[in-house]
């Protein structure tokens, strides 16, 4: 009766952790790793290696994909359409800055301010470099379609993430 309540618990632990993991991607944040630590603690809990350690390496580097990604797709979208190094510094530091500002408007807030952050971030840092409107507000789309782009491929890692995790209890 004992190993069939913990069951239930690390069940209960590894849906929240999901939910939890998917809501964090979306704003932006490393929610692959909240899925990826919800699966451990899925074993933990319930006293079993239903999730093999292959799986939870496999996770792992799914989840470090999916950041390196976000990185990466930021600067290199940014890169494209014309932004600097330092435009894509201030991408970033905008991201962020957007992120928190945005955090009293109800559920959106942060994810609005995040992309609207990135943009502003990046078009202000290039518009102080190059002295053009044009170049910077190019610069600033770049951005800002990047950080959408990153945060529906980590979603879509997410998504393959439970799907792992499932296709691992169930066979």
């Amino acid at each position: 009766m004992v190993i069939v309540f913990h069951g239930i618990i690390a069940a209960v632990f590894l849906v929240l952790f999901a939910l939890a993991g998917i809501v964090i991607v979306l704003f932006g944040l490393p929610g692959t790793f909240v899925i990826l630590f919800g699966a451990a603690l899925y074993d933990l809990i319930s006293w079993s290696m239903a999730i093999s350690w292959q799986t939870l390496l496999i996770l792992l580097v799914l989840a470090g994909l999916g950041e390196l990604f976000d990185v990466v797709v930021g600067g290199i979208a940014a890169r494209r359409f014309g932004s600097s190094n330092i435009g894509t510094v201030g991408a970033i530091v905008g991201a962020i800055i957007g992120g928190i500002v945005g955090v009293p408007v109800f559920v959106v807030g942060s994810l609005l301010g995040m992309f609207l952050g990135a943009f502003v971030g990046a078009f202000a840092v290039e518009l102080l470099h190059y002295r053009s409107f044009g170049k910077a507000f190019k610069a600033g789309i770049g951005a800002f379609a990047g950080k959408v782009l990153s945060i529906f491929v980590k979603l879509e890692l997410a998504v393959i993430m439970l799907a792992i995790i499932m296709a691992g209890l169930l066979f």
